[in-house]
């Protein structure tokens, strides 16, 4: 079994539907510290309709938890609070060839009765990967009550569901230590998301992969998404 582990980030990038794409397995690591210059509480979208360049939209967080666990943290209750993320959003993409299909559902990811920030996210990212066909078993890590840090954690988690092989971004090759993996019988795979991706966004240059996933959802269609992700090169061993 191949299992990815990720932070539950809001409306994430087409490369973490990638990850999930290629693993059996997918654990949503919500008992770590917010990254508050991350994408747990925020995404990039469009600054215009006409424009490339991308502006920020936050869940709106309070100060006193910025370094609590993502699993600790609350959110507005209030529907209105999240109305200055629906009004960027309906200005950005109202008009794109896909609106009418794709606001509907990204309306249901941002509007929630939930208040706790991993629960918010994971449900957003749920609806998404169910419009898009991606099936992993899905896993809290919080759940597992495993110990300890960065690498130790991963092996933790990867060691309590079972799994034999860890999919892993390359952002981690710096600091991942593959006989580390190799010891603890435990088969280290990188997937290179962003390699793949930018040879997609030379076929198409207008979309901007580096924003969240609505971009494409709202120019290309769902089938688009579906089609991309699943012609995208497999996981590479390294």
């Amino acid at each position: 079994k191949t299992i990815a582990i990720h932070q539950p980030n809001f409306l994430p990038w087409l490369g973490y539907f990638h990850k999930m794409n290629n693993c059996d397995i997918f654990v949503f690591h919500d008992d770590v510290e917010l990254n508050w210059n991350g994408h747990t509480r925020r995404i990039q979208v469009r600054s215009s309709p006409t424009s490339n360049e991308l502006d920020w939209i936050n869940i709106p967080i309070p100060n006193a938890d910025k370094y609590a666990y993502i699993n600790e943290i609350e959110i507005p209750s209030d529907p209105k609070a999240f109305d200055g993320i629906m009004d960027k959003i309906k200005g950005c993409y109202t008009g794109t060839p896909h609106y009418k299909q794709v606001f509907p559902v990204i309306k249901r990811c941002i509007i929630q009765k939930e208040t706790n920030l991993a629960v918010y996210n994971q449900k957003a990212i749920t609806i998404l990967a169910k419009l898009l066909d991606i099936k992993p078993t899905l896993v809290v890590s919080s759940k597992l009550e495993t110990e300890g840090r960065g690498q130790e954690k991963v092996i933790n988690i990867v060691k309590a569901i079972g799994a034999n092989n860890y999919l892993s971004g390359m952002g981690a090759i710096s600091y991942q230590l593959a006989d580390v993996f190799e010891k603890n019988k435990i088969d280290l795979t990188y997937l290179e998301s962003a390699k793949d991706l930018n040879l997609v966004g030379k076929k198409v240059p207008h979309l901007l992969l580096n924003a969240s996933i609505v971009d494409c959802l709202f120019y290309m269609g769902v089938d688009w998404v579906k089609e991309t992700l699943d012609s995208l090169k497999p996981k590479i061993e390294i």
